[in-house]
């Protein structure tokens, strides 16, 4: 067998055994997700939460547009804020803060259960997510109104078109998904082999590990985040969980790893996502990168002072063991 043809099936192999991981999370995340919007949980999430808008200057619609990224996913979100928002009664600002909320805790459903499966617990990621997603919009709030930036009108950088409702439209819309994900696992995979054989991985590893010394990660954390900065938690999700279970990274790392990518992945499309609704780049990206690191950074201190039986307890449980 030709070396070509060997590492083909290698990758292929590889490629099917995280597909086969993803899927069997992704699939009955996506129909409890269309079960709960069937039921009014989108309506009910705002309900819940239109209450912290105004403390973080977001009119009231924001809860709506909010609840609808945590029940589905950030393209849902934004489709919806722009079905619903008037540019002229919007601020850069306001977009802004909605941005960071939408970042961190979007497509909650199916990350929480991509987490938990890579061993963190459920509980302690979804409170820990929102948690952040509420700090990281109130500092920008605070800093914008003190500062007296971007308080110009929001400008649109796209129309949603109109959403198919239909339960053959979202039948549609599903399976293309996952098979863009499956595409993604299977260039990703071959990527992660070349980038290995010439010497990419090792140039990634040398870069990042200053930063992750800053927030106390260790470097096997390397390749689990990059996979989830580039790629998110829902496209990377089968690596992350395989990586995770392979026995090669500190649980703690993991934990820590996991919690990090739940409030900065997806450095590329989810940035150019918010930023069709008006939001500012520099905020999304580099001060959310500088927030997601300092708040890591604390996590990391605070997790090496429990003991061994309260990270198990709150934290994260053995990987092989089933549950949570």
């Amino acid at each position: 067998m030709s070396t070509a043809l060997r590492v083909s099936r290698e990758i292929l192999t590889d490629s099917y055994q995280t597909i086969l991981i993803l899927f069997r999370i992704l699939i009955p995340a996506l129909i409890l997700v269309k079960i709960l919007d069937y039921f009014g949980a989108t309506e009910y999430l705002s309900a819940l939460t239109q209450p912290l808008m105004a403390p973080m200057g977001l009119p009231d619609m924001a809860g709506l547009i909010w609840a609808t990224t945590m029940i589905a996913n950030i393209y849902t979100g934004v489709a919806v804020f722009l079905a619903l928002a008037d540019p002229a009664e919007w601020t850069t600002a306001q977009t802004t803060c909605l941005a960071m909320l939408m970042l961190s805790t979007h497509n909650m459903v199916v990350e929480l259960r991509i987490a938990q499966q890579s061993g963190c617990r459920l509980l302690t990621q979804l409170l820990f997510r929102l948690f952040s997603a509420v700090v990281f919009c109130y500092i920008c709030y605070q800093l914008f109104e003190t500062m007296q930036w971007l308080q110009q009108p929001a400008e649109f950088l796209w129309q949603a078109p109109p959403m198919d409702e239909t339960f053959s439209g979202w039948i549609i819309a599903q399976t293309m998904s996952l098979l863009k994900i499956a595409v993604v696992i299977v260039v990703l995979i071959a990527l992660l082999r070349l980038f290995k054989k010439i010497g990419v991985e090792r140039l990634l590893e040398i870069l990042l590990t200053p930063i992750f010394q800053i927030m106390g990660l260790g470097r096997e954390a390397v390749t689990i985040t990059v996979v989830g900065f580039t790629l998110g938690l829902a496209y990377g999700g089968g690596l992350l969980i395989k990586e995770a279970r392979s026995g090669d990274i500190e649980q703690a790392d993991v934990f820590s790893s996991i919690s990090l990518l739940g409030i900065c992945h997806s450095l590329i499309e989810d940035t150019f996502l918010v930023l069709i609704i008006g939001a500012n780049l520099n905020t999304v990206l580099i001060l959310r990168l500088l927030l997601s690191i300092l708040v890591i950074s604390i996590l990391v201190k605070l997790v090496k002072r429990m003991s061994d039986k309260t990270r198990h307890r709150y934290l994260y449980r053995p990987i092989n063991t089933p549950g949570n």
